[in-house]
């Protein structure tokens, strides 16, 4: 599975989708290129912020990507955490990663989902606030 990505932008305030993310080795610029227009390639080097898809959906369908804010279910206690990945690709809910809890961002044993995208920490920063 090819990763993807999508990209907030600093300046417009807006999250664009991308499908592909290149680095060139000689100047150190990442470019991406948005999905609606497939070989067009933008410097997203400055000013904007990379986020990857986890690969997962939450309870209704949505994607869940890195900094995405969810509700999470564990043994009956419901909590509200960021997304986060660590430097070895394992996406976490965070502060409870930090915390030294353990909460699953796959579904249950028995296939039952338990995590719903309810915003994101650039356009809802105030949802982690309140959670804290």
């Amino acid at each position: 599975m090819k990763p993807k990505f999508r990209v907030w932008g600093n300046i417009g305030k807006e999250f664009i989708d991308y499908c592909d993310v290149r680095m060139e080795l000689t100047t150190g610029r990442i470019y991406a290129g948005d999905m609606n227009y497939p070989g067009a390639m933008i410097d997203i080097t400055d000013g904007v912020v990379l986020m990857q898809s986890t690969g997962l959906k939450d309870k209704n369908g949505v994607e869940i990507y890195e900094g995405d804010i969810v509700i999470a279910w564990s043994q009956g206690v419901k909590g509200t955490f960021e997304i986060k990945r660590r430097i070895d690709g394992l996406w976490l809910l965070y502060p409870a990663w930090k915390d030294g809890q353990f909460w699953y961002l796959t579904p249950t044993e028995d296939g039952r989902e338990t995590v719903e995208v309810i915003g994101n920490i650039y356009e809802n920063p105030e949802l982690m606030e309140m959670a804290e």
